[in-house]
């Protein structure tokens, strides 16, 4: 991810952005179903970092609504039209 930002930085115009986002998308859901699964299913455990698992929980649903609002109104919902003839 940081490699394309390099290059776009630098002026190199990389094909797979879409692509980036769908796998940060990713990302997000398995950090949900890690911290969810922490948060609601895990064996009661004094040692587990519970507040570490709800904090987890809370940023990965913002961080996934927000790149998922990202990427529907930059790739789906802006896409471009085949003309009609």
């Amino acid at each position: 991810m940081y490699t394309y930002y390099g290059c776009q930085t630098v002026g190199i115009k990389l094909p797979f952005k879409p692509l980036i986002t769908a796998m940060q998308i990713l990302q997000f859901c398995l950090y949900l179903w890690q911290s969810g699964y922490m948060v609601f299913f895990a064996p009661a455990d004094k040692a587990k970092p519970l507040i570490a698992a709800w904090q987890l929980f809370i940023q990965a649903s913002i961080f996934l609504y927000l790149f998922s609002k990202f990427f529907y109104n930059s790739y789906i919902r802006s896409a471009p039209k085949a003309k009609t003839a």
